[in-house]
C-alpha cells in the first residue's frame, strides 16, 4: 500500500514497459495510460526523445539513457499503476531542473490527489499546496500546521525558510 518516490530513483536494464510492470499485471493500455498521466511521454519529447516505441524503449541500467526527472515520473507511474494510498516523496524534485520541476508538480497534483501524501523537501515553495506541514528541527518536531498559518508566525521556522528560499 505503500509507494516511493526517491531522490535517486532506481531503473532496470530492460524496456520501459519492464520497468513500470515487472510482474506483468497490468494491460498494455493501462501501462500506457499511467505513463500518459505523469506526463513521462510529453517530457520524453520535450527533451527530444523518439518515443515511438514508447512501451518497448530500451532503459539502461540505472537509466543511463534518461534524465533524472524521467526517471521520477517512472516511479511516479509506477505508483500510479499500483494506486498506492501512501506515497513518500523523498527530495523527488531537489535534483532537477525547473521545466522538470513543474512536469512532477503537476503530476503529483493529478494522480496523489485521493493519497496520503508525506514529501520530504527543502524546496519550500512546492509544500504550499499542502493540507499539513511538518518542521523537524535537529529530528525534533519544532512546527506542525497549514501554511497559511505558518507562513503568519513572524518567528517561526517555516516562515524562515520560505522567505529565505524566496529570496535564492
Amino acid at each position: 500500500h505503500l509507494g516511493i518516490v526517491p531522490q535517486e530513483p532506481k531503473i532496470f536494464s530492460g524496456t520501459l514497459k519492464f520497468n513500470l510492470d515487472p510482474k506483468k499485471k497490468y494491460s498494455d493500455f493501462e501501462i500506457n495510460n499511467a505513463v500518459r498521466e505523469v506526463g513521462l511521454f510529453q517530457l520524453m519529447k520535450e527533451n527530444g526523445r523518439d518515443i515511438k516505441r514508447k512501451l518497448n524503449m530500451k532503459l539502461r541500467e540505472n537509466g543511463g539513457n534518461l534524465s533524472l526527472g524521467e526517471k521520477q515520473l517512472i516511479c511516479m507511474a509506477r505508483i500510479f499503476l499500483r494506486k498506492n494510498k501512501i506515497v513518500v516523496m523523498d527530495e523527488a524534485t531537489s535534483n532537477i531542473d525547473n521545466k522538470t520541476d513543474l512536469f512532477i508538480q503537476d503530476a503529483v497534483d493529478k494522480i496523489f490527489k485521493n493519497s496520503t501524501l508525506i514529501t520530504i523537501a527543502h524546496k519550500i515553495p512546492d509544500l504550499n499546496k499542502y493540507d499539513k506541514i511538518m518542521v523537524l528541527d535537529n529530528g525534533i518536531l519544532a512546527e506542525f500546521d497549514t501554511p497559511a498559518n505558518l507562513l503568519e508566525d513572524d518567528n517561526g521556522i517555516f516562515k524562515e525558510l520560505y522567505e529565505n528560499n524566496l529570496r535564492n
